[in-house]
């Protein structure tokens, strides 16, 4: 389990020069939390590529695909580990899924994102028998500003209210874009200072 070759693309990707890999136990190329698992691999093998994390000579984390596979030599065997760089992937699935439910411009949950997160506030309120207050923002004459100084006026805008509209609220609270001009608040943090009647 210590390393005893490694091809110049290993030297690339873990920052280490060849010097300094050679005789390195492997698991030291790991983050702390996965070195129990990466353990595993290496004593049993791993056909199929696991997904893991590369601990780079500078400290940076990087994922990877990594598979093991036993030679044997001499009665007994040495470990082949490969590989692969998919933080490139990875980056990509992350925006991907942010996209999903997220508004680009604002940042802000958008319709997808505020239905799945509502979904988790009203089931909260239920179970803790407290209430949900929802607003509808609506902001007049957007069309004006959009005909009159443009879509990058336009875009500055949404971004100035939906920022104006988060430092408003509580950490635990909702800010959404739905579409357009529409925003949603939704204040799901306990209203204390409400009683049950007074809604």
């Amino acid at each position: 389990q210590r390393i005893f070759e490694a091809n110049p693309a290993s030297v690339a990707l873990t920052g280490y020069p060849l010097s300094q890999l050679i005789d390195k136990p492997v698991e030291q190329l790991l983050p702390h939390i996965l070195r129990a698992q990466a353990h595993t691999y290496l004593i049993a093998g791993t056909a199929v590529p696991q997904e893991s994390r590369l601990l780079h000579h500078d400290g940076q984390e990087l994922d990877v695909e990594l598979s093991v596979s036993h030679m044997p030599e001499n009665g007994g065997h040495y470990s082949m580990m490969v590989l692969h760089d998919i933080t490139a992937r990875k980056r990509s699935e992350a925006q991907a899924h942010f996209l999903a439910y997220n508004d680009p411009l604002t940042c802000l949950p958008n319709r997808q994102g505020l239905t799945r997160q509502l979904r988790a506030v009203l089931l909260a309120a239920e179970q803790q028998q407290q209430h949900v207050v929802l607003l509808y923002v609506d902001m007049d004459r957007f069309k004006d500003v959009n005909d009159s100084l443009g879509h990058d006026a336009g875009d500055a805008l949404l971004t100035q209210i939906a920022r104006r509209l988060r430092s408003k609220v509580h950490p635990n609270d909702i800010v959404a874009r739905l579409a357009g001009d529409e925003f949603v608040v939704v204040l799901a943090s306990p209203l204390t200072a409400c009683q049950p009647d007074c809604m």
